[in-house]
């Protein structure tokens, strides 16, 4: 009488093993990951210490700080441009750069300075909104300041004023 060969199912249980413990690993990463839910939304939250100033704490004292103390000068819209192929300066069509620099003229560090660029048509309505980081997704210290540029499409109904703000 023969005896029936077991199958070996050691290679199975491995892989479901490995594949259980990296199912662990990701939840685990993202539970980690995850931002701190506990405090409720309009609940002021504690700045950590800034290594270049003291951070701003509430909105609204974020709101009055920018209003008093950043400040963005110059701020130019002019035709974007770039070298052609003879060497000389061609227009880009379709294209406005935006250029200029934002200060912190203040005794703060902040954080994510976005500028609000409404370009104004020549019957004062405003033809589009755009809003771009100008600190550049970096802290800007007390009394620093940063250049920045961006580009937005160029619009016919565009009179060459425009609105901004900064949040």
């Amino acid at each position: 009488m023969s005896e029936a060969k077991k199958p070996n199912n050691a290679p199975l249980f491995i892989g479901l093993g490995a594949i259980v413990a990296i199912a662990l690993a990701v939840v685990l990463a993202q539970r980690l990951m995850a931002p701190d839910r506990s405090q409720a939304a309009s609940a002021p939250v504690a700045a950590k210490p800034a290594p270049n100033g003291p951070a701003l704490v509430t909105d609204a004292e974020r709101a009055a700080y920018i209003q008093s103390h950043v400040r963005v000068e110059p701020l130019l819209v002019d035709p974007d441009t770039q070298i052609g192929p003879e060497g000389t300066t061609v227009t880009i069509a379709g294209l406005l750069k935006v250029h200029g620099t934002v200060k912190n003229g203040g005794d703060k560090a902040i954080d994510k300075l976005i500028l609000i660029l409404n370009p104004v048509g020549s019957d004062g309505a405003v033809v589009g909104s755009y809003r771009e980081d100008v600190s550049l997704n970096r802290r800007l210290g007390p009394n620093e300041e940063r250049a920045f540029e961006f580009r937005i499409p160029d619009k016919k109904e565009f009179s060459g004023e425009y609105q901004h703000r900064v949040e």
